[in-house]
């Protein structure tokens, strides 16, 4: 499982978060035990491993996690680990195998310990909470705390967005998320240093689903916290969401300054690739390639770029490569986007022998009937006909539903709105094609569950039914909902409303029903 690192991880007793490159140094912190049978010492060790998580943030060159057991530091990469004991009157803790003690009630040693810690890394200790405010936080976290205390600590701290995101998820718990908006909605943002205002904006954004807001708010954390590579790497995925590339580009510049591994690379070469910039794209790519040597991953990446860049001669080249390294990566998907980008670069034999290698591998991988995927094959080039004919004839077999659905997909393009219709009516009831075919021939909001903005699905009914204006509309409010590392076609869409030619796609997969409604 891993953290919410937005609205205290620390609350959830801590846990492993994702590995990150070694380069961003992590400081983790293990539970503090309690060796006395007091239960008010358990609450003065969650409140002491706090302070230093507070004393710790928005480090340059380190970043402080929690982690919930030792078995968790193989997997965190930690350079320092902070761990010990509380007993009556006395914290007895280690940064790595360095002793940091102190005698004395919880009031008496969280600043000193915390500052002690910060030292010892060779940096200047945060300002934290108070003891006191530390403390039912504390208890907060091990589940022995109240929202009335959690809003008197916020009124003693209220600069503080640590007491703030415990009260509201106290009140998330009894009145939901807008009774968590309420309580942040108090907190005196103005006057709070930026990188705790950053936070509460991002926890109120994320409670009202509010992308746009949300996205700012981590990237401004980002921007605050610059050794923290967990919250540099979300920001960059929400810079990229609200598609401003240039602050996602500026975000994986900074990161590689530090960290040239091949996840981070691979990112920025999307990155750049969206930001129009070719030849960032294929030096990242690039350098992906190389440092994660025969990993087909990064083999596709730079087929997908030159793909995107319209150089398909070379992305038929690369996913081949990707295909010889694993031809079981993606379920053999490789083959088929060599297929596809050969038949563009305008080489139909290579595109043939490379479809008919997939075919193999399915065949081999235990698809007994191919028929769909070369009527999709099909359908994408230039035999409409025989696509249609084999529809026709999957939709007396065992594959019928799908077959019923693409065919009405195909009627839908050909704005045969009759026929789509009484495809969508041979489909079982309880299948969710049909129910998704009967959405877009109505211009419906999807069945539940499936990924598609209900604007979008609009938009797709305006404009096969002739409505431009309306269709552009439409899609103009689902733009911001659609993920552009994972829209598929939606870019074609886009520029068949603009009147213009489609360029700058990605391959899709045969099983991309927009690819076969838009052809």
């Amino acid at each position: 499982m891993r953290c919410s690192w937005l609205w205290l991880a620390l609350l959830l007793g801590g846990c492993a978060r994702q590995q990150q490159p070694a380069a961003f140094q992590r400081v983790a912190l293990l539970p503090i035990e309690n060796l006395a049978a007091d239960p008010a010492l358990a609450v003065d060790a969650a409140a002491m491993r706090l302070a230093i998580w507070e004393a710790l943030q928005t480090q340059p060159s380190f970043f402080a996690t929690l982690a919930g057991h030792r078995r968790d530091l193989p997997e965190l990469r930690a350079a320092f680990v902070v761990d010990g004991y509380v007993a009556a009157g006395r914290f007895q803790l280690r940064l790595n195998d360095e002793p940091v003690s102190c005698a004395g009630t919880l009031a008496d040693c969280v600043g000193r310990v915390s500052t002690e810690i910060a030292k010892k890394l060779g940096v200047t200790a945060r300002p934290i909470p108070s003891a006191e405010t530390l403390r039912q936080v504390g208890k907060s976290s091990i589940g022995d705390g109240g929202a009335a205390a959690l809003e008197q600590a916020a009124t003693a701290d209220p600069l503080f967005a640590t007491v703030w995101l415990a009260w509201a998820g106290q009140r998330q718990a009894l009145g939901g998320p807008a009774a968590a908006v309420g309580v942040l909605a108090r907190a005196p943002l103005a006057a709070m240093p930026p990188y705790e205002a950053a936070r509460v904006r991002a926890r109120v954004a994320e409670l009202k689903q509010d992308r746009q807001g949300f996205a700012r708010a981590v990237m401004e954390l980002a921007r605050l916290s610059p050794g923290d590579a967990e919250v540099q790497d979300r920001a960059a995925q929400e810079a990229t969401f609200i598609r401003d590339y240039a602050a996602a580009a500026e975000i994986y510049d900074r990161i590689l300054t530090v960290s040239q591994t091949a996840p981070v690379l691979n990112q920025a070469a999307y990155t750049a690739a969206l930001q129009g910039d070719r030849a960032k794209a294929e030096k990242y790519a690039d350098g992906a390639m190389k440092a994660g040597e025969n990993d087909p991953q990064y083999v596709d990446t730079r087929g997908e770029i030159a793909y995107f860049f319209g150089d398909y001669a070379n992305a038929a080249k690369y996913f081949d490569q990707a295909a010889a390294l694993n031809v079981t990566f993606l379920g053999g998907l490789e083959l088929w986007k060599a297929a596809d980008a050969a038949r563009l670069a305008g080489n139909k034999t290579a595109a043939g022998a490379f479809f008919q290698r997939y075919l193999d591998f399915r065949t081999k991988a235990g698809v007994r009937n191919t028929l769909l995927l070369q009527a999709i094959w099909e359908w994408r080039g230039d035999e409409q006909e025989e696509a249609l004919q084999k529809l026709q004839t999957a939709a007396n077999s065992m594959e019928r539903g799908k077959a019923l659905f693409l065919l009405g997909l195909a009627a839908l393009n050909k704005r045969d709105f009759a026929a789509a219709e009484r495809f969508q009516r041979e489909i079982d009831r309880s299948a969710i094609e049909g129910a998704f075919l009967r959405s877009l021939i109505a211009g419906l909001p999807p069945p539940p569950g499936v990924p598609v903005p209900p604007e979008a699905m609009a938009a797709l009914h305006l404009y096969l039914r002739g409505d431009m204006a309306g269709a552009t509309k439409s899609f103009a409010a689902a733009r911001e909902k659609l993920d552009p590392r994972t829209e598929g076609q939606w870019r074609k869409f886009e520029a068949l409303l603009r009147g213009q030619k489609a360029d700058r796609l990605m391959p899709v997969s045969p099983d991309d029903w927009l690819a076969v409604l838009l052809r």
